[in-house]
This record gives C-alpha cells, structure tokens and sequence, in this order.
C-alpha cells in the first residue's frame, strides 16, 4: 500500500503542480473577490498541496543523499562548496526571518523546489506556459461575460483594464511571459507567423492595460527572434550560437552588479536632477522605494512592512490609498526575507548561471536573463505564477560536479590508456 502510494505521488509531481498552480492562479484573480467560497477551496486545495509536495520530498530525499555523497567533501568542487556554504547560511536567515515575521512565502516556495527534484525542469517549463494560456484565455472570457470583474485603473486620460486579474499589469505579464516560454520551447523550430502572433497580441495588451514595461520587453524579444530567424534562413546559424555564447558570458560575469547598481540608484534619488526624470519615467519606482528604505531601514532578516500595490484587494481594503510598493525584486525581498537572504540568494543565482555557462546552455542563460532584467522593474522571480526558472537551480548545482567528472575520467583516459577505461567498467 505505501509502495503503491509512494509510486503515485513519485510518479506525478507535475499533475500535483498543475493543481497547485490553479490555485495559485486564483489568488491572482477577482473571482475570489466575486465568489468568496472559491478563496476558501483555493486554499483548502493549496495546503492540501504542500503535504502532497511534502510527502514526496520525503521519496526524494534518498536520491539527494545519493547525489551530495557521490563524491567526498574534499573531491567536490569548489563552485559547489561555495553553494553548500550559502545554502546553509541562507537556510539560517530564512528559519531567522519566520521567527520575527511569520513569513512562510520562501519556506513554501523552496518545498515546492525541492520535492520537484527527479522531474525534469524543462517538462516543468512547459506545463507552466500551457497553463499560463488556457487559464488567462478562460478568465478573460470570464470577465467579458461579466462572471467576473473587469477592474479598471484611470492612468490620466486612459484606462487601464485588468480582465478578471487583480492587477492591471497582471494580464500584460501574463502574456508576455507565456510567449517567452513558447519562444523559450520551440526556440529555432518557431515560425514567422507564430511571431507575428504574439507581435499582435503583445500591442493588443499594450492598449488595453497600458502596461509599458511588459510591452518594450516583449517587443525588444520578439525584434531579436526575427533577426535570429532571419540569420538562420541566411545559413548563417555559426553566428547565432558565437553571439548566444558571448551574451551568456557577459551576462554572467556582470548579473550581480545589476542588483547592486539598481540599490545605488535608488539611494541617489534625493539628489534630483537627473533621478528626477528617471523616477518619473519608471512611474515613480525610485521615490516610492527610497521612501520605504528612508522611512522603515533595512533589517538583516526582514521585517513585517505592509507593501500596498494598486491592485483590487486593496482598493476594497483601504479606498483610497497610497501606494507604497516596491517593484525592485531584490530590494523587496530585502524587505521581506531581509538583507542576509538576499546576499545569499543573488550569490546562488549567480552560481547557477556560471554552472549553466561551463555546461554550454547558452538557451537557458538568455531566459534567465529576461526574468532577472525584468526582476529590477517588477518582482517576479520568486513568483510560480510566472517564473519557472529557478526550478533550474537543484538539478543543475546537483549534476554539476558528476559533468566534471566525466571530463576528468576523459582526461585520465587519454592519459593512462585503456588500462584506466578497463577499471571504471569493472
């Protein structure tokens, strides 16, 4: 009997994930607002859930011990070293963090991370953008037949409208973002007028929700899919991968300054001047952080900030209000799991896209990129509803040091002969 019931919930992560990101989905929607009932069953189904991805945690714990012991401390590597040195301090920070805050968002989203291992992050990847367009594509449906609200924001002159989201960025994002995954997915195989496609649909958002950021980054990707295309039809694909390779390699040698040059910014606001029109063109981003920064500090662990958005809920919770959001991923998650967390998480980050370099996914390192770019203007990384990159992150750390390895094994062979190839296959 637990054998059966080990083998079905082994067997079916991504089934108990599609679930889950239902679930997920609706805490991003007015129908939980509309049909209160459904709020409650949401998050019925969502714990019900996490003891799911719990229990199968527990199965998979066997294959991490089997992984992290193949080889000793001493024969391990030292990018992994490094990695099992800031998992454990992050590890502490984020037991610090839930002691002083309650907040259970990061302990949630790394039991999801972890119990999804020996399940291949690329089957992951796709379920999220199926899922990302059948959901969308229903609950905008929803909202033209009036089931749901269709919230409306005035941005001066126009109207800005959300079609059954909470937010009326959040279609914008939503669509952007599966289209990436799409281009992420078929990458050379896409077609001309699938990118015309998503061309439409990118400016169709633009006018209905008015979201700028999610509009300029979709059209900059799908401009450069067409360059690409057009390159290949060319029979010139050497270029693409010389230019893929080199975007990775800069990409990863300067990722973490981005973080640090953002938090700079930010504190040069009250300078004025220049950060003046900058802030104005980032829709007040620099001031409404520098502001929380100024008024609240940063702590070393996080703190209980209440971080007000103009989304539906708030809008019933407090009429009016202002305000005070944070759209930097990293320096709200300084806020919330505080400044030790998000050190380590930026370091781990980092790591992961140096493990994807020296292994010559190159693909991988460009959609990584587009959330972490993305991340300095709206904080998605950390959010499954969006972003499944850091699915990445265990598989590829975990099976770094068996690819080396490997080369070692090549190197010794070449060496010694095939005296040494006799004694590995025996």
């Amino acid at each position: 009997m637990i054998k059966k019931l080990k083998d079905i919930i082994f067997n079916n992560f991504l089934l108990i994930f599609c679930i889950y990101y239902f679930t997920i989905f609706l805490d991003a929607t007015s129908l939980e607002i509309d049909y209160p009932v459904i709020e409650l069953i949401s998050k019925i189904i969502r714990y019900a859930m996490y003891l799911l991805f719990f229990i199968r945690l527990i199965f998979v714990l066997p294959y991490y011990k089997e992984d992290i012991k193949e080889k000793k401390w001493k024969q391990k590597t030292l990018l992994v070293k490094i990695t099992y040195v800031i998992l454990f301090i992050l590890v502490i920070s984020l037991i610090l963090n839930f002691i002083i805050t309650k907040n259970k968002r990061m302990i949630f989203l790394i039991l999801v991370l972890l119990s999804s291992y020996k399940t291949d992050y690329k089957k992951i990847i796709k379920v999220t953008m199926n899922l990302q367009i059948i959901l969308t594509s229903i609950l905008v449906l929803l909202s033209i037949l009036g089931i749901t609200q269709n919230y409306i924001v005035p941005r001066g002159n126009i109207s800005r409208y959300s079609f059954g989201f909470l937010y009326t960025t959040n279609l914008a994002q939503m669509i952007a973002f599966s289209s990436i995954l799409y281009l992420y997915i078929n990458g050379s195989n896409i077609k001309y007028r699938e990118l015309f496609i998503i061309q439409i649909m990118n400016v169709f958002t633009y006018f209905i929700t008015d979201s700028r950021t999610e509009f300029i980054m979709l059209e900059f990707i799908v401009l450069i899919m067409f360059i690409w295309k057009f390159i290949q039809n060319t029979n010139k694909g050497n270029i693409v991968k010389k230019l893929q390779k080199l975007y990775s390699s800069i990409f990863t040698k300067t990722f973490i300054l981005y973080p640090i040059l953002s938090f700079i910014i930010v504190m040069c606001y009250p300078n004025g001047g220049i950060w003046n029109n900058v802030n104005s063109a980032l829709s007040n981003r620099l001031k409404q952080t520098y502001d929380n920064i100024a008024t609240y500090g940063v702590q070393s662990f996080g703190d209980n900030v209440e971080l007000l958005g103009l989304g539906l809920k708030e809008k019933i919770k407090y009429g009016n209000y202002k305000s005070n959001y944070i759209d930097n991923e990293y320096i709200q998650m300084m806020f919330r799991e505080g400044s030790v967390f998000t050190v380590c998480f930026i370091l781990l980050i980092n790591i992961l896209l140096i493990v994807l370099y020296k292994k010559g996914k190159y693909k991988e390192i460009m959609l990584c990129s587009i959330y972490l770019l993305f991340g300095l203007l709206n904080p998605r990384i950390v959010n499954i509803l969006y972003c499944p990159i850091l699915f990445m992150f265990i598989p590829e750390i975990l099976n770094y040091k068996k690819i080396n390895e490997k080369k070692h094994e090549e190197i010794l062979i070449k060496k010694e002969g095939t005296n040494y190839g006799n004694k590995i296959s025996n």
